[in-house]
């Protein structure tokens, strides 16, 4: 086999390009939460003009320089989500988050330490300089739900557009050869997509039209016209940022600084879809295929901000976050059970490789996000307001090693054409009442997939109490978004789309040092 198969690489690797990458990771690594302290989320983030909050620094960095005295912040959350599916026209009625995903309870997402350093010299032009450290989540992948509906377009299929190409001698097992040890050779050797062809015709879901070791054309086992499909996917993992700060007060009335991010991503999904409904005449009657993807990354930013004092009670905030660059490497594991009549009997064929298998690593570049902010500060409270543009289709897959690619320059092109800019409004406001502040927020981004004209909205509220030298507060956060997601990458690109109603509970405590 494994003579054969190396005559085959060349033919197989222009056709066949291991497909790690697909508009999905694109959605997923550009999704975030409202998170941070319990005063930053019950304001629904509009904190780019205020600064004072730990949380404030993640987004401007300039915020670090409001502080007049050093500041530890720590905040826990917990969460649930509800979410319901869309897919073929079906609307499930079920609520498949596990009656309500939680995240485990009351776990850390934000840690973080400002140190002020305040110059007494009126004469010189930087009258206070801070520096700060901050841990905080962008993103918690709790999700569990199932999609159902009807396709006329099956797995079969799927496996056909791998298969048709490859040697059947690639594809067959000789004597002394396991499924898992051919499994990984395809995989080594010749990548994903051959990996996917055995799976097929192992399963006895494809066949070839000969059965001769040239042959390299394949036809279908199962014979339907509407399929009911069954897809149950669960996910977990975070998208976590490191920021370090520095920032200075200059001449008492402008705030500048820059934040310097570390991104660490680990992200799970695990997969489960489910043909079922074959003709009478066919010999699949039913067709179970599981995937696990593993994803881990790391990557950098910047960021760079600017407050301004136009008066005593007016300020503004301008900030930039510059891409993030990030570099994923994936490993996944497959298996596949499809059961057939043969000559009156029936049989279960599972095809489980036990093998993980390492994608080569590659790189993702998140598009930078322009802002600017104002905020009115009154005797009793203030009124904040942020804006911000981002455009999502300029997200970019990339080779580590600048390898050109007909198949990421596609997939960059779909995202182009699939993703665009959104623009984004944040309100908050906060009242004092002696020792108590009571917060607010709303906050709206249009979709950026432009064929979903849904906005992801968030309505948030909180109280805070504070005392010499600390102060405590709770928020409570409400976000609704749509979103959609191709099935599988090729063939059966069917979108789905996902409502969440995700609601959270913040509480943070502060510490002046």
């Amino acid at each position: 086999m494994i003579k054969k198969l190396i005559l085959n690489i060349c033919f197989v690797l222009c056709f066949n390009l291991i497909i790690a990458q697909t508009i999905n990771d694109a959605i997923t690594y550009n999704l975030t939460d409202l998170t941070g302290s319990a005063r930053f989320s019950s304001m629904s983030g509009a904190f780019g003009a205020l600064g004072g909050d730990l949380s404030a620094i993640t987004i401007n960095p300039a915020s670090s320089s409001v502080f007049l005295v050093n500041q530890l912040s720590i905040s826990s959350i917990s969460y649930e989500n509800e979410i319901k599916t869309k897919f073929s026209n079906n609307i499930s009625q079920k609520n498949y988050s596990n009656n309500n995903v939680s995240s485990p309870n009351f776990h850390i997402n934000h840690l973080g330490a400002v140190f002020v350093f305040n110059n007494n010299n009126k004469n010189e032009n930087w009258s206070r300089i801070s520096v700060s450290y901050n841990a905080h989540d962008k993103k918690r992948y709790y999700d569990s739900y199932a999609i159902e509906g009807d396709n006329s377009n099956g797995l079969d299929n799927y496996f056909l557009y791998y298969a048709n190409g490859l040697k059947l001698n690639d594809l067959d097992l000789y004597e002394g050869e396991t499924i898992s040890e051919v499994y990984k050779i395809l995989g080594d050797e010749i990548g994903f997509g051959a990996q996917q062809a055995f799976l097929g015709y192992q399963s006895y879901l494809i066949n070839p039209i000969e059965f001769n070791s040239d042959n390299d054309i394949y036809i279908s086992n199962a014979i339907y016209e509407n399929l009911s499909n069954y897809m149950m996917v669960k996910t977990k993992g975070f998208n976590k940022v490191h920021s370090l700060n520095l920032s200075g007060l200059y001449k008492d009335f402008i705030h500048l600084g820059i934040n310097v991010n570390v991104h660490e991503i680990e992200y799970e999904n695990y997969n489960r879809f489910v043909e079922q409904n074959f003709s009478q005449k066919s010999n699949v009657t039913e067709v179970t295929f599981d995937n696990t993807l593993n994803s881990r990354g790391d990557g950098l930013s910047f960021q760079l901000g600017i407050i301004v004092k136009l008066n005593k009670n007016i300020r503004l905030g301008i900030y930039y976050d510059s891409p993030q660059w990030i570099k994923i490497e994936e490993k996944y594991k497959q298996e596949i059970e499809v059961d057939y009549i043969e000559n009156t009997s029936y049989i279960t064929e599972k095809i489980k490789p036990d093998i993980i298998t390492l994608y080569e690593p590659y790189n993702i570049r998140i598009p930078s996000k322009k802002n600017i902010s104002i905020a009115y500060i009154f005797n009793k409270g203030l009124l904040s307001i942020d804006y911000g543009i981002k455009n999502y289709g300029k997200t970019i897959f990339s080779d580590p090693s600048n390898k050109t690619s007909n198949y990421l320059n596609n997939l960059n092109d779909e995202i182009k054409n699939e993703l665009e800019r959104a623009n984004s409004l944040r309100i908050g406001v906060e009242y004092i009442i002696g020792l108590f502040s009571i917060r607010a927020g709303l906050s709206n981004e249009k979709s950026f997939q432009n064929k979903i004209n849904v906005i992801n909205s968030t309505v948030s509220w909180g109280l805070g109490m504070n005392f010499k030298r600390s102060s405590i507060g709770i928020a409570f956060v409400d976000n609704k978004t749509q979103n959609s997601y191709n099935l599988f990458p090729v063939v059966l690109t069917d979108k789905y789309y996902l409502n969440k109603d995700k609601t959270q509970i913040i509480f943070t405590y502060n510490l002046k040092l």
